[in-house]
């Protein structure tokens, strides 16, 4: 017997399979998804059993020299998955490969070289394909609404008919769509199979566990990025004995060992975080319906505001559409005003805050109410600008504006980890007229402090939930009713609902609307909509206040009317006119380079054998100074590929790759399908 095995190093040149020869003392023991240690060149290399042949053809082949891993890390459908990733996403085989294994595997490589022994893996008691029985969670006390009922028929008339399909479960905000996720889920469990239930990393909030909890007991495993090493190999290991049988987690849960999974879901489907940013640069939707088509699964995805992608699949009828109208009990969507910020500074008011908001945060407190304050931007000051000459101090590294903490008095870089003292002279000029701009969670926080001195104020961004648990202490704490004001980010727009929240307000509706990005638009109005959605979800009214400098901007002006029909439209139009998705496909390439001139002639070279490979196949824009020039001390250029078929877009851009002759530490990043274009 011959084992087929994929090297654990990332290296064009041994991005292949090679063949060993299974000693007799391995016979027996050795299965694919096995680690194992093998002699290659002069040395002895990690590897991974991927496949199981009875003859080869190859002269010279070496014996494996011993088994690493106590049980198989994948199975042969994970291989499969996995060589699909690494096709479609451009990625090594062994990367897409370790997508699928058990977390802390690449800590395990580095021992095993070494020789250092250490308890390498979680122990996995019984076999991983056993079967165990489930203690079926307690159910609910609350009748569900006819649009409810209707959504979770279709649902589990999918899961009992074991076809795959892929539906758009389409609802407003507070319309009651995870009750449906939740008990499709205990359907498809009752029927003796498995869940996987998505979540973005923002709307995690510990009220979605409890309520998974609630129905699934001890038949549920969390996992997550803020879960330790050991955490995530417990969950793994207990998922892959069959001990639970219900995921709930983010993008990476996506690959726990189930068996036999029948429903995934994906709330929020829209979500940038489900697109990876690292090799392979994969999206979980499309990754969750390749699982699905192998399994008979149902795809469920969820949101109030679909990606234009998935809403045009949906009215096409690529996906089954299912639509939640109304808010449970008829509550109605908060109104919402929209503040123009113009008149404000020419009214006199040059505070970040205008009026009309700040006579709502001191009503809302008085009321003994709460207030959530979203503006998409940490820090205090967003930028340091001379009065004198214009020049904006910006991160030597990364071209970027420096943006001012008042925690450490310091400037930072949102992109690295540079940091500075605040300025008093222009770098440029020497003038002495530096001047702070623009403002962020920390500024609104000084503000309301300053409007109600006795306010409890709560702020959520990247700098206050660096710590573990830090993220569920503050949303405890504010579901607790322990805060009367929550500040935050996009991490206070989803998955939280609270009967208190009567006022939100969109401190900056415009931050991101003007960066080169043809879904900057889609992006503000999905945020706008998502956190206006947490005001008057129970039984007090709710009341949202958006402050712009754009009140006629289409994202705006149809957020604040919850219309996200009529902003599919205009949007839907809009690429359409452009070849933009869903009606072309479209990669992106960043070049990167220590040395502009050189990142520039490669671009020009790849740019050169695109334009002469694709032909009348494709459009080839660029090569162009990439929107972020300069980032971690490496400057980037830019060519974006549209094309309608993809197969044949993305083989132009790996053929074109791989005759492209690279100068000195020059980096080709391929993003298929990109959810950013900086």
């Amino acid at each position: 017997m011959f084992a087929e095995i994929v090297l654990g190093r990332v290296n064009p040149r041994l991005d292949k399979v090679y063949h060993y020869s299974i000693p007799e003392s391995l016979a027996n023991t050795l299965d694919i998804g096995h680690q194992v240690m093998v002699p290659f060149g002069k040395s002895r290399a990690v590897g991974y059993v991927v496949g199981l042949l009875e003859t080869s053809e190859v002269k010279g082949i070496k014996d494996i020299e011993k088994i690493l891993s106590p049980y198989p890390l994948f199975n042969m459908g994970s291989v499969s998955l996995a060589r699909w990733m690494s096709e479609y996403y451009n990625s090594f085989f062994i990367t897409a490969l370790r997508t699928v294994m058990p977390p802390g595997t690449l800590t395990v490589e580095r021992r095993a070289m070494k020789n250092i022994k250490k308890p390498l893996y979680a122990e996995v008691k019984g076999k991983i394909d056993s079967e165990q029985g489930i203690k079926a969670g307690s159910s609910v006390d609350f009748v569900l609404t006819k649009e409810q009922g209707s959504a979770l028929a279709y649902i589990t008339k999918g899961i009992d008919n074991n076809k795959f399909g892929t539906t758009l479960l389409y609802g407003i905000t507070g319309s009651g769509k995870t009750e449906v996720y939740l008990r499709a889920a205990k359907h498809a469990i009752e029927a003796g199979g498995s869940v996987i239930i998505l979540v973005p990393e923002v709307g995690l909030t510990p009220q979605v566990i409890d309520r998974a909890r609630h129905h699934f007991c001890d038949s549920l495993a969390v996992y997550y990025s803020n879960m330790t090493d050991k955490q995530r190999q417990d969950a793994w290991a207990e998922v892959a004995t069959g001990g639970k049988k219900v995921v709930l987690g983010t993008r990476s849960a996506l690959f726990m060992p189930l068996k036999d999974i029948k429903l995934i879901v994906l709330d929020e489907e829209y979500e940038n975080t489900y697109k990876s940013d690292q090799s392979p640069r994969y999206h979980t939707r499309e990754v969750a319906m390749q699982i699905a088509k192998r399994s008979g699964a149902q795809v469920v995805l969820g949101s109030a505001t679909p990606s234009i992608e998935t809403f045009y699949h949906a009215k096409n009828g690529d996906y089954a559409l299912l639509t939640l109208p109304k808010r449970i009990d008829d509550k109605p969507l908060p109104p919402v005003e929209i503040i123009d910020m113009r008149k404000e500074i020419k009214s006199g008011n040059s505070n970040v805050l205008s009026r009309t908001l700040r006579d709502e945060i001191r009503s809302t407190y008085k009321n003994k109410e709460q207030s959530i304050l979203f503006i998409n931007r940490r820090g205090y000051f967003s930028f340091v600008m001379c009065r004198e000459c214009g020049y904006i101090i910006k991160c030597p590294k990364c071209e970027s504006s420096l943006i001012y903490h008042l925690t450490d008095k310091k400037l930072r870089c949102n992109h690295c980890s540079f940091t500075a003292e605040a300025a008093t002279i222009c770098p440029k000029c020497s003038s002495t007229k530096i001047k702070f701009f623009g403002g962020g969670t920390q500024r609104i926080e000084q503000e309301v402090a300053s409007l109600i001195p006795g306010a409890r104020i709560l702020r959520l961004d990247r700098d206050t939930v660096s710590k573990k648990g830090s993220y569920e202490n503050i949303i405890r704490s504010f579901i607790s009713g322990a805060a009367d004001v929550l500040i935050g980010t996009q991490m206070v727009t989803k998955g939280l609902d609270i009967g208190k929240v009567t006022l939100v307000g969109v401190v900056a509706a415009d931050i991101g609307l003007n960066i080169p990005d043809f879904r900057a638009g889609e992006h503000t109005f999905q945020l706008i909509t998502q956190v206006a959605g947490r005001a008057g979800r129970h039984k007090l009214a709710g009341k949202v206040i958006v402050q712009t400098y754009d009140p006629d901007n289409p994202a705006i002006k149809f957020a604040s009317r919850h219309d996200y029909a009529g902003f599919y439209e205009e949007e839907i139009a809009a690429r359409k006119e452009l070849g933009m998705p869903p009606f072309e496909n479209l990669i992106n390439i960043i070049i990167t380079s220590e040395k502009e001139k050189t990142a520039e002639e490669v671009a020009k070279d790849l740019a050169r054998f695109l334009r002469k490979r694709l032909s009348d196949n494709g459009e080839v824009l660029g090569p162009a100074v990439a929107p972020i020039s300069r980032l971690k001390g490496s400057f980037r250029y830019q060519i974006l590929i549209k094309g309608k078929d993809a197969y044949i877009i993305r083989k132009a851009v790996v053929d074109s790759a791989a005759g492209v002759v690279k100068l000195g530490r020059t980096r080709i990043m391929i993003d298929v399908d990109p959810y950013s274009m900086l």
